[in-house]
Order: structure tokens, then C-alpha cells, then sequence
């Protein structure tokens, strides 16, 4: 049984880091490494979606968009009176993405402004607890944000893993190592909790945060 978690917040409202990201995006099994994560978080993360009420006419922006898998979801959702730009820093994988209202573009939100108060949702996965620069790249997305606009952010958090119902030690050796080596990449393993201090600190209203384990 696989035991992770993720803790989400949400609110109302061609350089590289000086660390490399922990998963080579050029990696020949990368491909294979994201689908697998779109089959694991994306029925929490429509779910959370439709909660928040995405519906025909929104603009969004899917920053880290894999894939596609959302970006395509939210290009459905918003119909032909919104659009969705699907951001990456490697966008070969959504080329062939057929979605409508959906516009592919390579950004570097580390290195580069997104458009102002053009959204009304900013949505991420998995990307901010890589980031070496954390509130400045949530800051960013903020800045994106239209009046009244919505940020969601997942990330994981290591924190509940590894344990079972007999010992706390479990696999702590695994954890250890593999926590480690990306650490040292940059990863942030309470990526849910820096989301929300990261948020609280902006001026963003009726932020909240929630997790989910699967």
C-alpha cells in the first residue's frame, strides 16, 4: 500500500537556479514518471476544481503543466469564452495536446514576470516545493491573479510517510536517502506548509490549506 500526502492551499485573489531540478525533464522515462503522477493526484486535484468553481469564461494559468492532463481539464471547463495558457519550462510533452482554448507557452517563473491580473485562476502542481526561491515565485503567481482571482497550490508533504501501524521506523533508511538527494536538488519535503506561509505572507485573502493521501 502506498501511503502519500499532499497538503493544498488556496486563496481568494533560458536560465536555471543555482540548483537543478531533482527530475531531468530530458529524462527518457520522464514522460512515463508524469502520467503516473497525473493518475495518482489528478481526481483530487479536479475534484478541488470544480469546488472552486471553474466554469465557462475563466482565464487560467496551469504553471508546470507536465503533461497536460489539467490544462486540458480546465480548457474543457472554461469553453470558448476563456482560455488556458499551459506554462513549462519543456513543452514538447504538450504539443500534442489537443484541448481547446488551450495556448502552450515555455516559462520560467523563477526568472521571468507573468502576465499581470490576467487570470482567474493560477493553479500548480508539484512545482514550488522545487524552487529554491519559494515566495518569490508564489508572489509571482499572485501578481497573475485577476481582482478576485483564485491561486491553488499542491505540494506533497513527506511528513506522513514511511510509518505503519506497528513502527514509526518505517523504511526511515529509504526516507532518509531519497529525502536527501533531493533536498540537496533543491525540494522542500513540507512543500503544503511553505505553500501556505508562503501565501499568508501576501496579500491574498481567505487562504486556507487542506491534504489528502492516497
Amino acid at each position: 500500500m502506498t501511503d502519500q500526502a499532499s497538503q493544498e492551499s488556496q486563496a481568494s485573489q533560458e536560465s536555471k537556479d543555482s540548483k537543478e531540478y531533482v527530475f531531468d525533464p530530458t529524462w527518457d522515462q520522464e514522460t512515463e514518471r508524469l502520467r503516473a503522477n497525473e493518475a495518482i493526484w489528478d481526481p483530487g486535484t479536479i475534484e478541488r476544481l470544480e469546488r472552486l468553481g471553474v466554469a465557462p469564461g475563466w482565464h487560467a494559468l496551469e504553471v508546470g503543466a507536465g503533461s497536460g492532463s489539467i490544462a486540458g481539464w480546465l480548457g474543457e471547463r472554461v469553453g470558448p469564452t476563456g482560455g488556458v495558457l499551459a506554462a513549462d519550462l519543456e513543452t514538447g510533452r504538450l504539443e500534442a495536446l489537443r484541448a481547446p482554448h488551450v495556448e502552450v507557452a515555455r516559462i520560467d517563473i523563477r526568472t521571468e514576470e507573468l502576465p499581470a491580473e490576467s487570470f482567474d485562476l493560477v493553479h500548480s502542481r508539484m512545482v514550488v516545493q522545487h524552487l529554491e526561491d519559494r515566495p518569490a515565485a508564489v508572489a509571482n503567481m499572485v501578481r497573475a491573479l485577476k481582482p478576485g482571482g483564485w491561486l491553488f497550490l499542491e505540494d506533497t508533504d513527506s511528513l506522513p510517510l514511511f510509518r505503519s501501524a506497528t513502527s514509526e521506523d518505517f523504511l526511515q533508511d529509504v526516507r532518509a536517502a531519497g529525502y536527501g538527494l533531493m533536498r540537496r536538488s533543491g525540494h522542500e519535503p513540507r512543500g503544503g506548509h511553505f505553500d501556505l506561509e508562503a501565501m499568508l505572507a501576501t496579500e491574498l485573502e481567505e487562504v486556507s490549506a487542506e491534504g489528502r493521501a492516497v
